[in-house]
């Protein structure tokens, strides 16, 4: 998979345990890199970073557990529990655009090389039915896991997060999306004020730099067209390079006109952060156009980012149903 400057490779593996009934040895790897600058805004309201310094990000990541399978209200929903360990080798180095008094060229902020281990459960409830416009049910999926340097890990944190994803029809004509997420990061956070030189100010702007010590792979992003419409596809964390906490929520109204054809209308709010007391929730609002296809529903989304200077519109086009 390959995403403006991000590769991607995963690969996944199940065998069955044949001492126990739906319950079977898992296992998945995933080798990620990445050229994720350091950037900084003059303000909130700005739609434009300020690139501080180049970044280059390694992760490799490796985790075997034990998944349940449970049948939950006679068989129409389905429970996967999985108890796994993780293994994340995480590789990060950051070379400052401009001169930067308050970090030092090997600063552990700017460059390391972290092995972590930790041990957690990942839960994921599906009820889901139909086809069509005519798909119902919700998704709700939830995860905790931890790192410790008794496990011989080079971090200590913890994680915890949950979201849920619901669709209530009414009638033949309409039906509603609702979908929240919120996570939690016990972690580190280096905040600094730092002196920035601009084109417009040579002899710097102070600004804010937030940094947490959480590895780059279980850091937190919001923004597009699965979190907040109307902003770029994980735009939305302190710095751009992520953050410790999330909490997003949509609501969405569709509406259908023609058999396979339907207009929708939503409002998103959410942001990734630091900080629980200052989370700038930013909005976005839009309207959009779905089409049933046998591949599934095509969406197209037209969104307004209503928390930039000048409130710039956005297109998202994603293909598949919400629930999923």
């Amino acid at each position: 998979q390959a995403r403006d400057d991000e590769v991607t490779a995963r690969a996944n593996y199940r065998l069955p345990r044949h001492t126990r009934e739906r319950e079977y040895w898992v296992a998945s790897a995933e080798v990620r890199t990445e050229n994720l600058d350091l950037e900084i805004k003059r303000s909130p309201e700005d739609e434009n970073y300020l690139k501080i310094a180049d970044g280059n990000i390694a992760d490799y990541h490796l985790r075997v557990g034990n998944l349940r399978v449970r049948n939950l209200n006679q068989g129409d929903r389905q429970w996967f529990g999985t108890a796994f360990v993780q293994y994340l080798n995480s590789i990060q180095g950051y070379e400052p655009r401009v001169d930067i008094p308050e970090l030092e060229p090997d600063d552990d902020l700017l460059k390391f090389n972290d092995d972590v281990i930790s041990i957690g459960y990942d839960a994921d409830l599906v009820d889901v039915w139909g086809k069509g416009f005519n798909v119902g049910g919700r998704r709700d999926r939830a995860h905790f896991f931890f790192s410790d340097k008794s496990l011989g890990s080079d971090s200590n944190f913890k994680q915890a997060y949950i979201s849920t994803r619901r669709v209530y029809r009414r009638g033949d004509r309409w039906k509603f999306l609702v979908r929240g997420e919120i996570g939690y990061t016990d972690a580190l956070v280096d905040n600094l004020i730092i002196t920035v030189p601009t084109p417009e100010s040579p002899d710097g702007i102070e600004v804010a730099l937030s940094v947490t010590q959480l590895p780059n792979f279980y850091r937190f992003k919001a923004g597009g067209s699965q979190s907040v419409r109307g902003y770029a596809f994980e735009s939305l964390s302190n710095n751009d390079i992520g953050s410790n906490h999330i909490f997003t929520a949509s609501i969405e109204t569709e509406f259908r006109f023609l058999e396979k054809w339907s207009a929708a209308a939503f409002f998103d709010i959410g942001n990734a952060f630091n900080d629980w007391d200052d989370p700038d929730l930013h909005k976005g609002v839009g309207i959009g156009i779905r089409w049933y296809s046998i591949a599934g529903p095509i969406r197209v989304d037209v969104a307004q980012a209503l928390d930039f200077e000048g409130k710039p519109w956005r297109i998202h086009f994603t293909i598949g149903t919400p629930l999923l």
